[in-house]
């Protein structure tokens, strides 16, 4: 772990795309640094699978699923599907 200003640990980040790929790489990063995590993506199966592994390793998260391209409406009060 590294401190000052690029000191992560128990800090919280929201990694997009953290089911595969470059988000899944930033988020394993992340939580080998200390960080907390809560990992959104659209393939929630793969999400939890990232998260136990993490968890073995000590970190905490969060998973929620999510598509950042779809604009939900915000006067509906509801997530649209």
């Amino acid at each position: 772990m590294t401190t000052g200003p690029f000191d992560v640990a128990g800090r919280v980040f929201v990694v997009t795309g953290a089911s595969s790929g470059l988000g899944e790489h930033i988020a394993r990063g992340i939580a080998d640094a200390g960080g907390r995590l809560v990992l959104a993506a659209r393939r929630e199966d793969r999400l939890e699978a990232l998260a136990k592994q993490l968890a073995l390793r000590g970190a905490e998260t969060l998973c929620v699923g999510c598509d950042v391209a779809r604009v939900y409406p915000y006067e509906t009060g509801r997530v649209m599907p």
